[in-house]
């Protein structure tokens, strides 16, 4: 916002007309994004949360925050992702539950924030996550050689972040 004064001619050196312009409001710089874990447990809630930072002195009505996941994904807003009125410099958080399916597991994937308002008003903002394997193992051990043939104490690992039962054999 403020006031502008707008010259129009042929050139810098002949502009016969002049203006005075006041600019109430403006849109300003809006973004919004989508946070969290780098890494995502398969089968299992996880937590993001998506911002929307309103510049500007517009006041935004009708804001729906919104988070894409692929198909087969799970998405549920855990705390509030509709809004009646926003104030301008406002930030909106909403906190989602993300549950990726077991057959996401250790690749990389893009989740897409959301926000709209009514006017038209739309952004979207992405995070590349990846998912973890369902199960993963650890070996550790405190031999720092050994030979063929030779037995040594070693710890075996194995993290399983669902409720299922996982058989090792």
């Amino acid at each position: 916002s403020g006031s502008y004064r707008i010259f129009v001619g042929d050139s810098s050196r002949n502009l016969p007309l002049a203006a005075h312009y006041i600019l109430a409001t403006t849109t300003g710089a809006r973004a919004v994004r989508a946070h969290g874990p780098s890494t995502l447990d398969p089968e299992h809630a996880n937590t993001l949360t998506t911002t929307l930072t309103a510049a500007g002195t517009q006041t935004l009505t009708d804001v729906r925050l919104g988070l894409t996941a692929p198909p087969g994904w799970t998405v549920r807003a855990i705390t509030r992702s509709s809004f009646n009125i926003v104030a301008p410099h406002t930030t909106l958080h909403t906190t989602w539950s993300v549950t990726p399916p077991a057959g996401a597991q250790s690749r990389l994937w893009r989740l897409v924030a959301t926000a709209k308002a009514r006017g038209g008003y739309t952004t979207e903002g992405a995070l590349q996550i990846t998912v973890s394997p369902i199960v993963r193992a650890t070996l550790t051990s405190s031999t720092k050689l050994a030979r063929t043939g030779d037995s040594f104490p070693a710890t075996l690992t194995l993290y399983n972040p669902t409720d299922d039962q996982v058989t090792v054999t």
